[in-house]
Protein backbone atom coordinates (compact mmCIF):
# COMPACT_ATOMS: atom_id res chain seq x y z
CA UNK A 1 0.00 0.00 0.00
CA UNK A 2 1.53 2.88 -1.15
CA UNK A 3 -0.08 6.50 -0.12
CA UNK A 4 1.45 8.07 -3.61
CA UNK A 5 -0.31 7.72 -6.37
CA UNK A 6 0.36 10.41 -8.85
CA UNK A 7 2.07 13.79 -6.84
CA UNK A 8 0.18 16.72 -6.69
CA UNK A 9 1.76 19.88 -7.09
CA UNK A 10 2.58 22.29 -4.09
CA UNK A 11 -0.92 23.98 -2.66
CA UNK A 12 -1.03 27.45 -1.50
CA UNK A 13 -2.90 26.64 1.77
CA UNK A 14 -2.23 24.62 4.61
CA UNK A 15 -4.49 22.75 7.44
CA UNK A 16 -5.49 24.58 10.51
CA UNK A 17 -2.88 24.81 13.44
CA UNK A 18 -3.13 24.90 17.32
CA UNK A 19 -1.28 27.84 18.60
CA UNK A 20 2.10 27.79 19.68
CA UNK A 21 2.34 26.63 23.64
CA UNK A 22 5.09 27.57 25.54
CA UNK A 23 4.51 24.80 28.20
CA UNK A 24 7.10 22.25 29.34
CA UNK A 25 4.80 19.17 28.66
CA UNK A 26 6.49 16.13 31.30
CA UNK A 27 3.97 13.31 31.41
CA UNK A 28 5.15 9.95 32.08
CA UNK A 29 5.18 8.31 28.62
CA UNK A 30 8.22 6.17 28.15
CA UNK A 31 9.18 5.32 24.46
CA UNK A 32 8.60 1.68 23.57
CA UNK A 33 11.58 0.99 20.63
CA UNK A 34 9.93 0.28 17.60
CA UNK A 35 11.13 -2.60 15.27
CA UNK A 36 14.98 -1.76 14.64
CA UNK A 37 15.87 -0.27 11.70
CA UNK A 38 18.40 -1.75 9.54
CA UNK A 39 19.83 -0.47 6.50
CA UNK A 40 17.31 -1.29 3.71
CA UNK A 41 18.36 -3.41 0.76
CA UNK A 42 18.94 -0.62 -2.04
CA UNK A 43 17.74 -2.24 -5.66
CA UNK A 44 19.65 -0.49 -8.15
CA UNK A 45 17.14 2.27 -9.57
CA UNK A 46 19.75 4.62 -11.00
CA UNK A 47 21.85 2.82 -13.04
CA UNK A 48 21.67 1.67 -16.58
CA UNK A 49 17.87 1.08 -16.96
CA UNK A 50 17.92 0.80 -20.49
CA UNK A 51 19.38 -2.37 -20.32
CA UNK A 52 16.58 -3.34 -18.22
CA UNK A 53 13.89 -5.46 -20.03
CA UNK A 54 10.26 -3.98 -19.12
CA UNK A 55 8.18 -6.99 -18.53
CA UNK A 56 4.40 -6.76 -19.19
CA UNK A 57 2.84 -4.66 -16.33
CA UNK A 58 0.06 -5.73 -14.20
CA UNK A 59 -3.23 -3.40 -14.28
CA UNK A 60 -4.57 -1.90 -11.45
CA UNK A 61 -8.23 -1.98 -12.00
CA UNK A 62 -9.00 1.17 -10.23
CA UNK A 63 -11.81 2.90 -11.01
CA UNK A 64 -11.75 5.93 -13.21
CA UNK A 65 -11.03 9.76 -12.02
CA UNK A 66 -14.92 10.96 -10.83
CA UNK A 67 -13.78 14.80 -11.85
CA UNK A 68 -13.58 15.97 -15.07
CA UNK A 69 -12.02 18.98 -16.03
CA UNK A 70 -15.00 20.15 -17.54
CA UNK A 71 -17.11 19.84 -14.42
CA UNK A 72 -14.18 22.05 -12.14
CA UNK A 73 -14.20 24.79 -14.47
CA UNK A 74 -17.96 25.07 -14.90
CA UNK A 75 -17.87 25.66 -11.01
CA UNK A 76 -19.37 29.10 -10.13
CA UNK A 77 -17.83 32.19 -9.01
CA UNK A 78 -19.13 33.17 -5.91
CA UNK A 79 -19.15 36.55 -3.88
CA UNK A 80 -17.42 35.11 -0.63
CA UNK A 81 -14.41 37.17 -1.49
CA UNK A 82 -16.43 40.63 -2.40
CA UNK A 83 -14.96 43.65 0.17
CA UNK A 84 -18.04 44.00 1.42
CA UNK A 85 -18.24 39.94 2.77
CA UNK A 86 -15.19 40.49 3.82
CA UNK A 87 -15.99 43.29 6.08
CA UNK A 88 -19.31 41.84 7.59
CA UNK A 89 -16.77 39.40 8.77
CA UNK A 90 -14.69 41.87 10.39
CA UNK A 91 -17.22 43.12 11.88
CA UNK A 92 -18.01 39.51 13.27
CA UNK A 93 -14.29 38.70 14.79
CA UNK A 94 -14.58 42.08 16.69
CA UNK A 95 -17.96 41.29 18.44
CA UNK A 96 -17.02 37.27 18.70
CA UNK A 97 -13.72 38.79 20.44
CA UNK A 98 -15.75 41.06 23.37
CA UNK A 99 -17.30 37.52 24.04
CA UNK A 100 -13.82 36.45 25.93
CA UNK A 101 -14.09 39.53 28.10
CA UNK A 102 -17.76 38.92 28.79
CA UNK A 103 -16.79 35.31 29.79
CA UNK A 104 -13.30 36.40 31.69
CA UNK A 105 -12.23 34.41 34.79
CA UNK A 106 -15.33 32.07 34.28
CA UNK A 107 -13.67 28.47 33.80
CA UNK A 108 -16.81 26.98 32.19
CA UNK A 109 -17.94 29.59 30.18
CA UNK A 110 -14.33 30.13 28.57
CA UNK A 111 -13.67 26.48 27.88
CA UNK A 112 -16.70 25.86 26.11
CA UNK A 113 -16.46 29.25 24.30
CA UNK A 114 -12.64 28.13 23.14
CA UNK A 115 -14.78 24.50 21.85
CA UNK A 116 -17.22 25.66 19.96
CA UNK A 117 -14.84 28.13 18.44
CA UNK A 118 -12.19 25.58 17.15
CA UNK A 119 -14.95 22.85 15.89
CA UNK A 120 -16.80 25.87 13.80
CA UNK A 121 -13.43 26.23 12.19
CA UNK A 122 -12.70 30.07 13.19
CA UNK A 123 -9.72 29.16 15.68
CA UNK A 124 -7.31 31.05 13.61
CA UNK A 125 -9.13 34.44 14.08
CA UNK A 126 -8.88 34.60 17.90
CA UNK A 127 -5.14 32.79 18.57
CA UNK A 128 -4.69 36.20 21.19
CA UNK A 129 -8.24 35.60 22.98
CA UNK A 130 -7.63 31.74 23.19
CA UNK A 131 -3.93 31.73 24.63
CA UNK A 132 -5.02 34.08 27.14
CA UNK A 133 -8.41 32.54 28.08
CA UNK A 134 -6.49 29.46 27.99
CA UNK A 135 -3.68 30.54 30.24
CA UNK A 136 -6.50 31.91 32.72
CA UNK A 137 -8.08 28.34 32.92
CA UNK A 138 -4.52 26.17 33.51
CA UNK A 139 -4.07 28.48 36.49
CA UNK A 140 -7.41 27.83 38.43
CA UNK A 141 -7.67 24.49 37.01
CA UNK A 142 -7.26 22.44 40.24
CA UNK A 143 -10.26 24.56 41.14
CA UNK A 144 -12.61 23.39 38.51
CA UNK A 145 -13.22 19.99 38.49
CA UNK A 146 -16.30 19.12 40.07
CA UNK A 147 -18.18 18.02 36.84
CA UNK A 148 -17.22 15.39 34.34
CA UNK A 149 -18.47 17.10 31.34
CA UNK A 150 -16.43 20.40 32.18
CA UNK A 151 -13.08 18.20 33.64
CA UNK A 152 -13.50 15.90 30.39
CA UNK A 153 -13.52 18.83 28.04
CA UNK A 154 -11.16 21.10 29.95
CA UNK A 155 -8.21 18.19 29.79
CA UNK A 156 -8.74 17.75 25.88
CA UNK A 157 -8.29 20.98 25.11
CA UNK A 158 -5.45 22.07 27.37
CA UNK A 159 -3.71 19.21 26.33
CA UNK A 160 -4.41 19.46 23.04
CA UNK A 161 -2.89 22.92 23.44
CA UNK A 162 0.20 21.28 25.13
CA UNK A 163 -0.28 22.23 28.78
CA UNK A 164 0.92 19.52 31.35
CA UNK A 165 -2.41 18.26 32.48
CA UNK A 166 -2.48 14.37 33.88
CA UNK A 167 -5.73 12.38 33.15
CA UNK A 168 -6.04 11.61 36.83
CA UNK A 169 -8.36 14.23 37.42
CA UNK A 170 -10.72 12.36 36.17
CA UNK A 171 -10.36 9.09 38.70
CA UNK A 172 -12.73 11.38 40.95
CA UNK A 173 -15.80 10.55 38.61
CA UNK A 174 -14.73 6.51 38.09
CA UNK A 175 -16.53 3.94 40.33
CA UNK A 176 -14.95 0.30 41.18
CA UNK A 177 -16.74 -0.96 38.31
CA UNK A 178 -15.45 1.18 35.88
CA UNK A 179 -18.02 3.39 35.11
CA UNK A 180 -18.15 7.25 34.84
CA UNK A 181 -20.35 9.05 36.34
CA UNK A 182 -21.91 12.50 35.75
CA UNK A 183 -23.80 14.80 38.71
CA UNK A 184 -27.14 13.01 39.30
CA UNK A 185 -29.30 16.73 39.19
CA UNK A 186 -27.93 16.80 35.79
CA UNK A 187 -30.68 16.01 33.01
CA UNK A 188 -30.52 13.18 30.93
CA UNK A 189 -29.21 14.83 27.82
CA UNK A 190 -26.75 16.65 29.85
CA UNK A 191 -25.17 13.76 31.16
CA UNK A 192 -24.83 12.35 27.53
CA UNK A 193 -22.85 15.32 26.51
CA UNK A 194 -20.37 14.83 29.86
CA UNK A 195 -20.10 11.15 28.38
CA UNK A 196 -19.15 12.12 24.89
CA UNK A 197 -16.56 14.90 25.90
CA UNK A 198 -15.15 11.91 28.06
CA UNK A 199 -15.00 9.83 24.88
CA UNK A 200 -13.30 13.00 22.82
CA UNK A 201 -10.68 13.11 25.86
CA UNK A 202 -10.19 9.74 25.91
CA UNK A 203 -8.86 9.54 22.10
CA UNK A 204 -5.51 12.31 23.54
CA UNK A 205 -4.08 9.32 25.57
CA UNK A 206 -0.45 8.44 26.36
CA UNK A 207 0.90 5.29 26.23
CA UNK A 208 0.22 3.93 29.68
CA UNK A 209 -2.81 6.22 30.32
CA UNK A 210 -5.15 3.23 31.85
CA UNK A 211 -8.04 5.48 32.97
CA UNK A 212 -8.07 6.99 29.60
CA UNK A 213 -8.19 3.37 28.05
CA UNK A 214 -11.08 2.45 30.53
CA UNK A 215 -12.60 6.01 29.88
CA UNK A 216 -12.76 4.99 26.02
CA UNK A 217 -14.40 1.92 26.78
CA UNK A 218 -16.89 2.66 29.15
CA UNK A 219 -17.90 5.88 27.26
CA UNK A 220 -18.12 4.12 23.49
CA UNK A 221 -20.32 1.11 24.82
CA UNK A 222 -22.70 4.32 26.99
CA UNK A 223 -22.87 6.30 24.22
CA UNK A 224 -23.33 3.75 21.45
CA UNK A 225 -26.39 3.17 23.81
CA UNK A 226 -27.92 6.37 23.80
CA UNK A 227 -28.20 6.77 20.29
CA UNK A 228 -31.27 4.18 21.05
CA UNK A 229 -32.79 6.50 23.44
CA UNK A 230 -36.06 8.20 22.05
CA UNK A 231 -35.83 11.19 24.16
CA UNK A 232 -32.35 11.91 22.72
CA UNK A 233 -32.34 15.35 20.48
CA UNK A 234 -31.35 15.49 16.56
CA UNK A 235 -28.28 17.37 17.09
CA UNK A 236 -27.06 15.47 19.80
CA UNK A 237 -27.55 12.55 18.11
CA UNK A 238 -25.92 13.96 14.82
CA UNK A 239 -22.90 14.95 17.01
CA UNK A 240 -22.74 11.48 19.02
CA UNK A 241 -22.69 9.85 15.45
CA UNK A 242 -20.40 11.91 13.82
CA UNK A 243 -17.48 11.13 17.02
CA UNK A 244 -18.17 8.08 17.46
CA UNK A 245 -17.20 7.12 13.38
CA UNK A 246 -14.61 9.53 13.17
CA UNK A 247 -12.83 9.77 16.32
CA UNK A 248 -9.68 11.88 16.56
CA UNK A 249 -7.39 9.98 14.13
CA UNK A 250 -9.27 10.01 11.01
CA UNK A 251 -11.03 13.30 11.55
CA UNK A 252 -10.42 16.30 9.57
CA UNK A 253 -10.54 19.61 10.74
CA UNK A 254 -12.73 20.95 7.58
CA UNK A 255 -14.66 18.03 8.08
CA UNK A 256 -15.76 19.19 11.28
CA UNK A 257 -16.09 22.42 10.73
CA UNK A 258 -18.68 22.10 7.96
CA UNK A 259 -20.85 18.81 10.27
CA UNK A 260 -20.61 20.91 13.19
CA UNK A 261 -21.86 24.27 11.91
CA UNK A 262 -25.12 21.93 10.79
CA UNK A 263 -25.37 20.86 14.51
CA UNK A 264 -24.84 23.88 15.84
CA UNK A 265 -27.47 25.58 13.88
CA UNK A 266 -30.17 22.89 14.39
CA UNK A 267 -29.83 23.47 17.95
CA UNK A 268 -32.18 25.58 18.79
CA UNK A 269 -31.34 26.50 22.81
CA UNK A 270 -27.82 27.15 22.30
CA UNK A 271 -28.79 29.53 19.25
CA UNK A 272 -30.98 31.09 21.67
CA UNK A 273 -27.94 31.95 23.82
CA UNK A 274 -26.17 35.34 23.37
CA UNK A 275 -23.55 35.45 21.14
CA UNK A 276 -23.66 31.88 19.54
CA UNK A 277 -25.85 33.24 16.46
CA UNK A 278 -22.39 35.51 15.37
CA UNK A 279 -20.54 32.24 16.29
CA UNK A 280 -22.74 30.38 13.71
CA UNK A 281 -22.79 33.24 11.08
CA UNK A 282 -19.13 33.87 11.20
CA UNK A 283 -18.38 29.99 10.48
CA UNK A 284 -20.73 29.98 7.40
CA UNK A 285 -19.19 33.11 5.98
CA UNK A 286 -15.48 31.95 6.72
CA UNK A 287 -16.20 28.27 5.43
CA UNK A 288 -17.71 29.44 2.33
CA UNK A 289 -14.98 31.96 1.96
CA UNK A 290 -12.30 29.48 2.02
CA UNK A 291 -14.32 26.88 -0.51
CA UNK A 292 -14.25 29.63 -2.74
CA UNK A 293 -10.65 30.38 -2.46
CA UNK A 294 -9.96 26.24 -3.08
CA UNK A 295 -12.65 26.05 -6.15
CA UNK A 296 -10.21 28.69 -7.87
CA UNK A 297 -7.31 26.86 -6.97
CA UNK A 298 -8.55 23.63 -7.84
CA UNK A 299 -9.53 25.17 -11.60
CA UNK A 300 -5.61 25.76 -11.70
CA UNK A 301 -4.85 22.67 -10.33
CA UNK A 302 -7.38 20.37 -12.19
CA UNK A 303 -5.74 22.55 -15.80
CA UNK A 304 -2.33 21.91 -14.80
CA UNK A 305 -3.17 17.99 -13.87
CA UNK A 306 -4.82 17.93 -17.74
CA UNK A 307 -2.02 19.81 -19.80
CA UNK A 308 0.97 17.88 -17.58
CA UNK A 309 -0.17 14.47 -19.80
CA UNK A 310 -0.30 12.70 -16.02
CA UNK A 311 -4.10 11.89 -16.91
CA UNK A 312 -3.19 9.73 -19.73
CA UNK A 313 -1.31 7.16 -17.22
CA UNK A 314 -3.28 4.14 -17.56
CA UNK A 315 -1.61 2.09 -14.18
CA UNK A 316 -1.98 5.09 -11.74
CA UNK A 317 -5.15 5.73 -9.42
CA UNK A 318 -6.31 9.08 -10.36
CA UNK A 319 -6.83 11.03 -7.38
CA UNK A 320 -5.23 14.08 -7.63
CA UNK A 321 -8.69 15.96 -6.57
CA UNK A 322 -8.63 13.93 -3.46
CA UNK A 323 -5.18 14.70 -2.80
CA UNK A 324 -6.13 18.28 -3.15
CA UNK A 325 -9.15 17.92 -1.04
CA UNK A 326 -6.73 16.42 1.90
CA UNK A 327 -5.03 19.87 1.29
CA UNK A 328 -1.17 18.28 0.65
CA UNK A 329 1.14 19.59 -1.46
CA UNK A 330 3.49 16.40 -2.76
CA UNK A 331 5.24 15.60 -5.87
CA UNK A 332 8.57 14.06 -6.85
CA UNK A 333 10.73 11.40 -8.33
CA UNK A 334 13.77 9.35 -9.18
CA UNK A 335 17.24 11.16 -10.10
CA UNK A 336 17.51 14.77 -9.99
CA UNK A 337 18.67 14.92 -14.05
CA UNK A 338 16.26 15.72 -16.44
CA UNK A 339 18.75 14.67 -19.06
CA UNK A 340 18.63 11.14 -17.99
CA UNK A 341 14.78 10.47 -18.80
CA UNK A 342 15.48 9.40 -22.77
CA UNK A 343 15.86 5.62 -22.10
CA UNK A 344 12.47 5.44 -20.24
CA UNK A 345 9.32 4.49 -21.73
CA UNK A 346 6.98 7.33 -22.38
CA UNK A 347 4.60 7.08 -19.75
CA UNK A 348 7.62 7.52 -17.46
CA UNK A 349 9.13 10.40 -18.99
CA UNK A 350 5.74 12.24 -18.75
CA UNK A 351 6.28 11.19 -14.71
CA UNK A 352 9.18 12.14 -14.63
CA UNK A 353 9.13 15.18 -16.03
CA UNK A 354 5.65 16.29 -13.79
CA UNK A 355 7.72 15.37 -10.73
CA UNK A 356 11.16 17.14 -11.56
CA UNK A 357 9.91 20.38 -12.34
CA UNK A 358 7.20 20.36 -9.26
CA UNK A 359 9.56 19.22 -6.56
CA UNK A 360 12.11 21.86 -7.65
CA UNK A 361 9.72 24.50 -7.98
CA UNK A 362 8.76 23.50 -4.54
CA UNK A 363 12.59 23.67 -3.27
CA UNK A 364 12.29 27.14 -4.61
CA UNK A 365 9.24 28.34 -2.69
CA UNK A 366 11.36 26.28 0.60
CA UNK A 367 14.52 28.40 0.16
CA UNK A 368 13.36 31.84 0.30
CA UNK A 369 11.37 30.69 3.87
CA UNK A 370 14.67 29.02 4.75
CA UNK A 371 17.25 30.61 3.62
CA UNK A 372 19.18 28.27 2.23
CA UNK A 373 18.89 25.04 -0.57
CA UNK A 374 16.52 22.41 0.92
CA UNK A 375 16.85 20.11 -1.82
CA UNK A 376 19.35 17.23 -1.08
CA UNK A 377 16.90 16.35 2.17
CA UNK A 378 14.11 16.38 -0.24
CA UNK A 379 15.82 13.90 -3.34
CA UNK A 380 17.26 12.21 -0.34
CA UNK A 381 13.60 11.52 1.10
CA UNK A 382 12.57 10.43 -2.47
CA UNK A 383 15.26 8.09 -3.57
CA UNK A 384 14.71 6.67 -0.45
CA UNK A 385 10.59 5.99 -1.50
CA UNK A 386 11.99 5.10 -4.84
CA UNK A 387 13.95 2.42 -3.96
CA UNK A 388 11.77 0.95 -1.22
CA UNK A 389 9.07 0.94 -3.86
CA UNK A 390 11.98 -1.03 -5.80
CA UNK A 391 12.07 -3.32 -3.06
CA UNK A 392 8.41 -4.41 -2.84
CA UNK A 393 8.67 -4.92 -6.33
CA UNK A 394 11.46 -7.11 -6.19
CA UNK A 395 9.34 -9.20 -3.73
CA UNK A 396 6.94 -9.48 -5.87
CA UNK A 397 7.94 -10.57 -8.68
CA UNK A 398 10.12 -13.47 -6.75
CA UNK A 399 6.65 -14.05 -4.86
CA UNK A 400 8.49 -13.60 -1.81
CA UNK A 401 6.56 -12.21 1.62
CA UNK A 402 8.68 -10.97 4.16
CA UNK A 403 9.16 -11.07 7.65
CA UNK A 404 6.97 -8.60 9.53
CA UNK A 405 9.94 -6.61 10.65
CA UNK A 406 10.92 -6.24 6.96
CA UNK A 407 8.05 -5.37 5.52
CA UNK A 408 7.24 -2.88 8.12
CA UNK A 409 10.83 -1.68 7.86
CA UNK A 410 10.39 -0.71 4.14
CA UNK A 411 6.88 -0.22 4.03
CA UNK A 412 7.28 2.81 6.43
CA UNK A 413 9.14 4.26 3.33
CA UNK A 414 7.37 2.87 0.46
CA UNK A 415 4.40 4.77 1.82
CA UNK A 416 5.67 7.81 1.11
CA UNK A 417 5.54 9.86 3.70
CA UNK A 418 8.50 11.12 4.48
CA UNK A 419 8.58 12.07 0.96
CA UNK A 420 5.05 14.00 1.07
CA UNK A 421 5.56 15.60 4.39
CA UNK A 422 9.03 17.15 4.14
CA UNK A 423 8.48 20.23 1.57
CA UNK A 424 5.31 21.12 2.50
CA UNK A 425 6.74 21.71 6.00
CA UNK A 426 9.79 23.37 4.79
CA UNK A 427 7.24 25.51 3.00
CA UNK A 428 5.37 26.92 6.11
CA UNK A 429 6.35 30.50 7.26
CA UNK A 430 8.92 28.93 10.10
CA UNK A 431 12.39 28.40 9.66
CA UNK A 432 13.76 24.84 10.59
CA UNK A 433 17.43 24.61 11.60
CA UNK A 434 19.63 21.76 10.67
CA UNK A 435 19.98 21.46 14.27
CA UNK A 436 15.66 21.27 14.52
CA UNK A 437 15.41 19.21 10.90
CA UNK A 438 16.11 16.02 12.38
CA UNK A 439 13.27 15.78 15.21
CA UNK A 440 10.47 16.44 12.88
CA UNK A 441 12.21 14.77 9.59
CA UNK A 442 13.75 11.62 9.28
CA UNK A 443 15.55 10.04 11.67
CA UNK A 444 13.28 11.40 14.39
CA UNK A 445 10.82 9.09 16.31
CA UNK A 446 7.98 11.65 15.45
CA UNK A 447 8.33 10.61 11.55
CA UNK A 448 9.76 6.74 12.83
CA UNK A 449 6.23 6.43 14.11
CA UNK A 450 4.07 8.54 12.29
CA UNK A 451 5.02 6.25 9.12
CA UNK A 452 4.90 2.86 11.12
CA UNK A 453 1.45 3.97 12.43
CA UNK A 454 0.18 4.69 8.56
CA UNK A 455 1.23 1.16 7.50
CA UNK A 456 -0.27 -0.76 9.89
CA UNK A 457 -3.43 1.00 9.82
CA UNK A 458 -3.35 1.13 5.06
CA UNK A 459 -2.99 -2.51 5.52
CA UNK A 460 -5.42 -3.39 7.83
CA UNK A 461 -7.98 -1.81 5.54
CA UNK A 462 -6.08 -2.57 2.11
CA UNK A 463 -4.76 -5.76 2.22
CA UNK A 464 -7.53 -7.66 0.61
CA UNK A 465 -7.78 -5.44 -1.77
CA UNK A 466 -3.93 -5.68 -2.63
CA UNK A 467 -4.04 -9.50 -2.55
CA UNK A 468 -7.25 -8.84 -5.37
CA UNK A 469 -4.67 -6.92 -7.44
CA UNK A 470 -2.00 -9.76 -7.23
CA UNK A 471 -0.04 -7.92 -4.35
CA UNK A 472 0.37 -10.62 -1.70
CA UNK A 473 2.50 -8.65 0.53
CA UNK A 474 1.15 -6.82 3.96
CA UNK A 475 1.86 -6.85 7.34
CA UNK A 476 -1.36 -9.56 7.74
CA UNK A 477 0.63 -12.08 5.67
CA UNK A 478 3.73 -11.29 6.99
CA UNK A 479 2.63 -11.89 10.65
CA UNK A 480 0.86 -14.72 9.72
CA UNK A 481 4.41 -16.02 7.79
CA UNK A 482 5.95 -15.56 11.36
CA UNK A 483 3.20 -17.60 13.24
CA UNK A 484 2.31 -20.68 11.41
CA UNK A 485 -1.02 -21.95 12.15
CA UNK A 486 -2.12 -18.42 12.99
CA UNK A 487 -5.30 -16.92 11.80
CA UNK A 488 -6.13 -13.85 9.58
CA UNK A 489 -7.93 -12.82 12.35
CA UNK A 490 -5.09 -13.34 14.96
CA UNK A 491 -2.95 -10.83 12.60
CA UNK A 492 -5.48 -8.76 12.52
CA UNK A 493 -6.18 -8.49 16.15
CA UNK A 494 -2.44 -8.65 16.86
CA UNK A 495 -1.45 -5.37 14.04
CA UNK A 496 -4.91 -3.61 15.39
CA UNK A 497 -3.07 -3.31 19.17
CA UNK A 498 -0.13 -2.68 17.81
CA UNK A 499 -1.17 0.36 15.99
CA UNK A 500 -3.31 1.37 18.85
CA UNK A 501 0.05 1.98 20.99
CA UNK A 502 2.32 3.93 17.87
CA UNK A 503 -1.09 5.99 18.00
CA UNK A 504 -0.90 6.79 21.94
CA UNK A 505 3.18 7.03 21.61
CA UNK A 506 2.49 9.59 18.28
CA UNK A 507 0.60 11.76 20.69
CA UNK A 508 3.21 12.04 23.15
CA UNK A 509 5.77 12.93 19.83
CA UNK A 510 3.45 15.24 18.32
CA UNK A 511 2.69 17.32 22.38
CA UNK A 512 5.60 17.46 23.61
CA UNK A 513 8.07 20.16 23.66
CA UNK A 514 10.97 19.75 21.68
CA UNK A 515 11.93 23.09 20.01
CA UNK A 516 10.60 22.05 17.00
CA UNK A 517 8.04 25.12 15.86
CA UNK A 518 4.39 24.12 16.83
CA UNK A 519 3.09 24.52 13.05
CA UNK A 520 5.47 22.37 11.68
CA UNK A 521 4.23 19.63 13.84
CA UNK A 522 1.16 20.10 13.56
CA UNK A 523 1.26 20.32 9.32
CA UNK A 524 2.90 16.48 9.99
CA UNK A 525 0.06 15.69 12.14
CA UNK A 526 -2.84 16.71 10.59
CA UNK A 527 -1.53 15.08 7.17
CA UNK A 528 -1.28 11.69 8.92
CA UNK A 529 -4.61 12.55 10.00
CA UNK A 530 -5.81 12.92 6.57
CA UNK A 531 -4.22 9.96 5.25
CA UNK A 532 -5.65 7.96 8.11
CA UNK A 533 -9.13 9.31 7.33
CA UNK A 534 -8.38 7.94 3.72
CA UNK A 535 -8.09 4.47 5.24
CA UNK A 536 -10.73 4.37 7.77
CA UNK A 537 -13.13 2.24 5.81
CA UNK A 538 -11.02 1.02 3.10
CA UNK A 539 -8.09 2.21 0.69
CA UNK A 540 -9.78 5.45 0.07
CA UNK A 541 -7.59 6.19 -2.53
CA UNK A 542 -8.48 3.44 -4.77
CA UNK A 543 -12.08 3.14 -4.00
CA UNK A 544 -12.86 7.35 -3.57
CA UNK A 545 -16.15 6.27 -5.11
CA UNK A 546 -18.12 6.13 -1.57
CA UNK A 547 -17.54 8.24 1.74
CA UNK A 548 -14.53 10.39 -0.01
CA UNK A 549 -16.58 11.33 -3.27
CA UNK A 550 -18.81 12.86 -0.58
CA UNK A 551 -16.11 14.39 1.57
CA UNK A 552 -14.81 15.89 -1.56
CA UNK A 553 -18.27 17.60 -2.51
CA UNK A 554 -18.97 18.79 1.15
CA UNK A 555 -15.88 20.15 1.37
CA UNK A 556 -14.84 21.81 -2.39
CA UNK A 557 -18.00 21.84 -4.07
CA UNK A 558 -21.23 22.72 -1.82
CA UNK A 559 -21.15 25.87 -0.03
CA UNK A 560 -23.09 26.35 3.03
CA UNK A 561 -26.68 27.85 2.81
CA UNK A 562 -26.93 31.32 4.64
Amino acid sequence: MALISIFPPNLGFCLKPHPPQSHNLQLCSKAVPLIPRKKLIKPIVNQALSKVEIPLRRTGKHHPNLWGDDFIQSLPKHPYEAPLYAERCGSLISEIKDMFSASAENVSPLLVLVDNIERLGIDRHFQKEIKEALDFIYRHWGECQRDLDITALGFRILRLHRYPVSPGMLGAFRTANGQFLCSTAQTEEVKIKGILNLFRASHIAFRGEKILDEAKEFSTTYLNQAMEKSEISSNLLQEISFNLEYGWYSNLPRLEAKKYIQIYGENESRARMAGNEKLLLLAKMDFNAIQSLHQQELKTYSRWWRESGLSKLEFARHRHVEYFFMACAICEDERWDPTSIDHLPEYMKVLYMALYETVNEMDREAEKIQGRDTLIPSKDAWEGYADAMMQEAEWLATSHIPTLEEHIENGTVSLGTRATTLQPVLTIDEILSDNILPKIDYPSRFMDILCVSLRLRGDIKSFKGEIARGETNSSVACYMRDNPGSTEEDALDYIKNLLDERLKELNWEYLKNDGVPTCSKDYAYDITRGYLHFYKERDGFSISNKDIQNHVTQILIEPINM
